[in-house]
């Protein structure tokens, strides 16, 4: 056993330079074909844009509307929740709504339509702000779809924050009396 170990010799930079300079030719044939490869593959495809915007979150809920104090879940929970409801249909429709307006009257091609599976949130770290993306081919739908899925999602978490006010939950809780009456 000690005969091999001492049998086998140390491999060195010059036994490693030769090795590489006997067989450059290889060597240099798969590096280019790599890249003749790649290069080519990356020209057929078109050029995909992508939008993006950030949007920073507040956590947790009020527990009443006497009640100065906050409750918060989880880091975690919060953010796939927020993140759930950036991408919930509640905002996909007002978005779709937004995204048809913004078209008709900017006079842009009819055939523009919001795509929801080109939008994409995601957190930043560990925040509480939240990037969300939009991605497409055209630049100008791109930028558009960003736009409208983040004025769509700001406008949602707002009516959710936002208590009812008195008078409407009065006449609710008036209305839920006389129905048990």
């Amino acid at each position: 056993m000690q005969d091999r170990a001492q049998n086998r010799q140390e491999t060195s930079l010059r036994d490693f330079l030769d090795v590489v300079f006997r067989r450059k030719w290889v060597i240099v044939s798969v590096f280019g074909f790599a890249s003749v490869l790649v290069g080519s593959l990356d020209a057929r495809g078109p050029a995909l844009w992508e939008s993006s915007s950030r949007v920073l979150v507040r956590r947790g809920e009020q527990a009443s509307l006497l009640s100065p104090s906050v409750r918060t879940l989880g880091w975690a929970e919060e953010v796939a929740s927020e993140i759930q409801v950036i991408l919930s249909d509640d905002v996909f429709s007002r978005a779709r709504k937004s995204f048809a307006d913004s078209v008709r009257e900017r006079g842009l091609p009819a055939d523009w339509t919001f795509n929801a599976v080109a939008v994409r949130a995601d957190v930043i770290g560990e925040s509480n702000a939240f990037v969300i993306s939009y991605a497409d081919v055209r630049r100008e739908v791109c930028t558009l779809g960003c736009n409208v899925v983040t004025q769509a999602f700001q406008e949602y978490y707002r009516e959710r924050k936002t208590p009812p006010k008195l008078t409407d939950f009065f006449v609710a809780e008036l209305a839920d009396t006389r129905a048990q009456l």
